[in-house]
């Protein structure tokens, strides 16, 4: 026994160009796009060093941040009417030390040092 379906030799070509114009309107109400951009975290003899790609950059367009215990790297960048938002946040230890750090910007890579104060350990005797 067969079953017949009705269907419409313009159904496919439907949902694709509804597809395909839902795409293009979302493309164009969204004039923002976010990315988090690439990181390498190194340790070093006096912290941390953190090198973040964000080419095609300029200094002005780049903003290093700490708050509540988090350091953020903020990138923006406007083409053509449309904006893109680099960003990327790690949180910092107790032993961060938050005036120290640095940062400079290079060939499309922000290095950050982050120092870290040398904790001691403390034996407590037991009694």
């Amino acid at each position: 026994m067969f079953s017949l379906v009705n269907r419409s030799p313009y159904a496919s070509f439907d949902t694709f160009l509804d597809s395909f114009l839902d795409e293009r309107s979302d493309r164009y109400a969204r004039k923002t796009t976010a990315l988090m951009p690439r990181a390498q975290i190194n340790e070093t003899d006096k912290g941390y060093s953190i090198a973040v790609e964000i080419p095609g950059l300029s200094r002005s367009d780049i903003e290093v941040s700490t708050e509540n215990d988090v350091l953020t790297v903020t990138g923006t960048r406007e083409v053509n009417g449309s904006k893109s938002i680099y960003s990327r946040s790690w949180n910092l230890g107790e032993n961060v030390m938050q005036e120290g750090i640095s940062a400079r910007y290079d060939a499309g890579i922000l290095y950050v040092e982050v120092p870290v104060q040398k904790t001691v350990k403390r034996i407590i005797s037991v009694e």
